[in-house]
């Protein structure tokens, strides 16, 4: 039985046994109303969340190259003999920017909830967002996470982990902000061109 098939049945033998608590009784020769024993309302939510199957292949989505970034800049780190370029007593700006980098993300996350609209990639938008940080960026998640990166190479000190950090603002820049400024644009038409002329891609 699928992941599906479990949710539904899970949510008729709920309702069922609600209904039996509170002597509810039906004759077993009467037309059985699904709506009674079925939370269509958590049925819905359930389907909603479906098509977040479509991020398990490529170009998944933007955390996955996060994740992949950072492995990649701890393995480097590690290469025997690597050059030091960054000095041990200005290490800590790399947790400032860790933390700036998340704190933006946060924030963002906050503004979308407020608007109500997604902040999944490749999901239309029910609103264009150009306040808090949209002001100088139109995309300050992705800035953020390239802070993030950057500060964690500050705090390895060494060069080599620094060589991701350019890969994975490629790879962002290809494989997401474009496409999703070709949705922005079909949805929003001239005022998210009228946006794009005031405020740049990235800084």
């Amino acid at each position: 039985m699928n992941r599906l098939s479990h949710f539904v049945v899970f949510n008729i033998k709920l309702n069922t046994f609600s209904a039996s608590l509170k002597g509810k009784e039906r004759d077993s020769s009467d037309s059985f109303e699904t709506e009674k024993f079925v939370d269509f309302e958590c049925f819905d939510r359930f389907l909603q969340m479906a098509p977040m199957k479509d991020y398990l292949r490529p170009p998944f989505i933007p955390p996955f190259w996060l994740i992949v970034s950072i492995l990649s800049m701890v393995g480097l780190d590690q290469i025997e003999g690597a050059a030091r370029i960054v000095p041990a007593d200005i290490g800590w700006v790399g947790w400032f920017l860790i933390g700036g980098g998340l704190a933006v993300a946060v924030f963002v996350d906050i503004i979308f909830k407020r608007r109500g609209t997604t902040i999944l990639p490749f999901r239309e938008s029910s609103a264009l967002v150009t306040e808090g940080p949209f002001r100088y960026s139109r995309n300050p998640i992705y800035c953020g996470m390239t802070a993030a990166l950057i500060g964690l190479g500050l705090l390895m000190g060494t060069a080599a982990p620094f060589i991701v950090v350019p890969v994975f603002v490629l790879i962002i820049d290809r494989c997401f902000i474009r496409p999703e400024e070709a949705v922005l644009e079909t949805t929003f038409g001239d005022e998210y061109r009228a946006y794009k002329t005031r405020v740049r891609r990235w800084i």
